[in-house]
């Protein structure tokens, strides 16, 4: 067992995307011919396929693969937090985890599942895969769209006998809390929450489901870690969020803080991502946070948007990143450690990923957004006009 690439994800994870791709972890690649989700197809069908017996031997033996290059080139640690996760980096437990030296499985301990595209929001960084609404706009603008795969009702057919070894759960989409599956799940665990630790990735726009209660449905948990998605308030949020509503926004999360305040076991991160959008929003947002919910900055957890190129600040010109590097080093002295660290890798960051845009590349995307700002009654020149000026350097 090799301890400098080994993954556990690659043994014990299963991700299943809103595209119906299988993958071991939600920051894998791919593999070069893609794993599809398929309910007629067996566990051992889809986890033991030459897909994921190459990737364990690879990664057992030494050697990288090409889906798991993120966590190898800098980028991320994630393999690293997964095995810690897992066993510690304390490679005698493995025993204890049944992993085979025939590069099989029988079991999946994390399940990270995003059944569906369904979603209410259609992020300015997100696309049709990720969410319907997405899908609807692109299938009015584009006459030649084809619809993202959905899974049918019998999804749960594969991993039926496998759930009852799980110990991480992690739900995201789309949007988790208005997809029927999610439920559909939350109800095949019922008598197992309290041995699984959940993670869920939410817009909370939505805190009922169907009459259910979805603070109520997940409080039986283990362990509960919140990802809340919010990119800002009013104007900035609402452009980079479409569907995103400050207010409704504010009331979901007064209701949420009520009443989960003092329940240990629930552990809450905002998550913003950091966009040439919002860029110059942070520290204003930081003291919404502190001011109407008691919110310290600590709580925030910077995503870098580099996808669309367009909306990555590291796509500025030098000119603008500068003023960008200034404004967070000019503001960013009272924040915590975990803030300040966070914001300096941003500066890394935007200082070392410029990919260089060709002008028909560019001309075509700057169009696009035009079209889109139209279609959706929408200004990018109100909300942050230094992208136009400093990104597509006023096309």
């Amino acid at each position: 067992m090799n301890q400098n690439t080994f993954c556990i994800m690659a043994h014990k994870g299963l991700f299943v995307e809103s595209t119906k791709h299988v993958k071991p972890c939600c920051v894998f690649k791919d593999f070069e011919t893609p794993l599809i989700y398929d309910e007629n197809k067996s566990f051992d069908e889809i986890f033991n396929s030459p897909q994921f017996i190459d990737l364990r031997e690879k990664m057992d033996n030494g050697v990288v693969h090409k889906g798991c290059e993120n966590c190898f080139n800098g980028t991320i640690n994630h393999r690293v937090g997964m095995n810690t996760m897992f066993f510690h980096n304390d490679y005698d437990k493995l025993s204890e985890l049944n992993i085979s030296n025939d590069y099989k499985s029988d079991e999946i301990i994390y399940l990270d599942l995003r059944l569906s595209n369904l979603c209410n929001f259609k992020c300015r960084m997100c696309n049709a895969s990720y969410s319907s609404s997405w899908e609807d706009d692109m299938k009015k603008v584009d006459p030649h769209f084809k619809e993202v795969p959905k899974c049918g009702e019998n999804w749960a057919d594969p991993i039926l006998d496998k759930l009852d070894k799980i110990q991480f759960l992690y739900l995201a989409g789309g949007e988790p809390l208005i997809m029927k599956e999610t439920f559909q799940l939350l109800k095949l665990i019922e008598n197992r929450k309290s041995e699984i630790t959940l993670f869920l990735n939410t817009n909370l726009s939505n805190l009922e489901y169907k009459k259910i209660d979805v603070i109520n449905e997940i409080m039986d948990f283990k362990k509960i870690h919140l990802f809340v998605s919010c990119d800002g308030f009013n104007e900035i949020g609402e452009y980079q969020r479409t569907g995103f509503n400050t207010d409704k926004f504010k009331s979901n999360l007064k209701t949420l803080l009520g009443r989960v305040n003092g329940v240990d076991k629930i552990y809450l991160d905002i998550i913003y991502a950091l966009s040439a959008i919002n860029v110059f929003n942070i520290f204003k947002f930081m003291e919404e946070l502190k001011d109407e919910f008691d919110l310290n900055d600590n709580v925030i957890n910077f995503q870098f948007v580099s996808s669309p190129w367009y909306l990555s600040v590291a796509s500025g010109t030098e000119e603008f990143k500068k003023e960008v590097i200034t404004f967070i080093k000019e503001n960013y002295n009272n924040c915590t450690d975990n803030t300040k660290e966070q914001l300096n890798r941003f500066i890394y960051f935007i200082e070392n990923n410029r990919e260089p845009i060709d002008k028909l590349k560019k001309s075509e995307d700057y169009t696009f957004i035009k079209n889109l700002d139209i279609f959706r009654n929408t200004d990018i020149n109100q909300v942050s006009p230094w992208i136009v000026k400093s990104i597509f350097n006023g096309l």
